[in-house]
């Protein structure tokens, strides 16, 4: 998991891509990547819980809901 993780934040960092042209599609990009840093970032630290994810659900289908409108 760890290794998909750092996968996805340094080939997908806003600093390795063209930039977007939608203000939308950029910033849900930069939301991911932060997402993931966050649960990289805890796994590190062994504090990964049902909870977490429980939340980190809950911020992406906030960030889902948020972008469709």
């Amino acid at each position: 998991m760890e290794e998909r993780l750092w996968d996805i934040i340094t080939n997908h960092s806003l600093d390795n891509i063209l930039a977007l042209a939608d203000g939308v599609l950029s910033f849900t990009h930069h939301q991911i990547t932060e997402l993931a840093r966050d649960c990289l970032d805890k796994s590190h630290h062994g504090l990964i819980t049902s909870r977490y994810f429980l939340e980190l659900q809950q911020k992406l289908d906030k960030l889902l809901q948020e972008a469709q409108e």
